[in-house]
This record gives C-alpha cells, structure tokens and sequence, in this order.
C-alpha cells in the first residue's frame, strides 16, 4: 500500500507528499523496533528475576546441606576422638563393645556435602550471565562457585584417606558386631 502511494506521489511530483509517507514508514519501523526492544527488555527480567529466585533456592539447599555436613562431621568427629582416647588409654577396656564399633565405624566416614549448582550452571552454558545486573552480586555469585570448584581438588585426598582408614580398620571387630552396632553410614 505504501510502495504504491510512494510511486503515485512521486509520478505526480508531490514531493511533500513522499517525503510524509517516508517518515511515516521510518517513524512505523522505529515504533516497531522500540515495541520489540521494550519486549525483549521486559522478558530479560523476568528471566533475571527467575534466576534470582532459583539461585536463592540452591543456595537455602545448599546451607541445609551445609548443617547436615557440619552435623555428621561433629559426630565423626567426636567417633575418632573416642577411638583415639580408646587406643591412648583414656577410656577403660570395659567399654561397651557396641559403643566402640559405631565410634570405630563413623571415625572412618568423610561427607563431603553437593553444592546445588544446577541454576548457575544453566545461567552459564546458555550464555545469559549478562541478564544479571548487579555487577557486584554476579561477582559474589561466581566466587562462590568458584571457591568450590577450588575446594574440590581435596576430594580425591579424602576419599583415599577414608579407604585408607578404612583398610587399616578392618578386622579390628568382628563384622557381626560392626552391623550390630553400626547398620548405617548415616548414622
């Protein structure tokens, strides 16, 4: 319909007349453009805010996570210093057998908590760490996956050292008594 009118006005020498219809076509893109822009913009943050919200959700696990950890080490911890005061002679041989066989089984346990990184890892593979505009909260974000990417070179240690305790554990009482007393690792 324009291109038409353009010709027509343009045939008949109407210059003012093409020369309207030309702002009115670059004024129409423009608009559009701008509607488009505006919609982008606008979906942008709903993502960024979605991405808030599920990284808040990972991060809430990921303290939960945290106190299991810090529970579980606290009763693996005060396990091996019943172990140790045992084989030091603090604790006397009367001792329940099945007390020593859950300390003797839980000294050797190493929980080494999951971080939820699912959310951070999707903001990062699809490229939209840009939807995030708090320059200083996305810093604080990436150090903290970071700092566990990091600790994580550890893992490997400790789990040998586990084996290893465990190893050097077996046969020090009878499994029937282990079980007995020690039916789970998440004790």
């Amino acid at each position: 319909m324009i291109p038409r009118r353009v010709a027509e006005h343009a045939k008949t020498q109407n210059w003012f007349a093409v020369t309207l219809d030309f702002f009115i076509v670059v004024i129409g893109v423009f608009i559009g453009i701008e509607v488009a822009n505006w919609n982008q913009t606008r979906q942008d943050r709903q993502e960024e805010r979605r991405y808030y919200g599920q990284l808040l959700v990972d991060l809430r696990s990921d303290v939960e996570s945290f106190a299991r950890a810090q529970e579980r080490a606290d009763r693996h911890d005060e396990a091996a210093q019943l172990v140790l005061d045992r084989l030091n002679g603090k604790i006397p041989r009367q001792a329940s057998l099945g007390r020593m066989a859950t300390a003797i089984h839980l000294a050797g346990w190493i929980y080494i908590p999951p971080v939820s990184r699912g959310t951070y890892d999707e903001l990062i593979s699809t490229g939209n760490p840009g939807l995030l505009r708090n320059s200083q909260l996305k810093s604080e974000i990436a150090n903290y996956y970071a700092t566990f990417d990091e600790n994580r070179q550890w893992d490997l240690l400790l789990r040998d050292q586990q084996s290893d305790y465990w190893a050097e554990a077996a046969g020090i009482l009878p499994r029937p008594i282990l079980r007995a007393a020690a039916p789970g690792p998440s004790r």
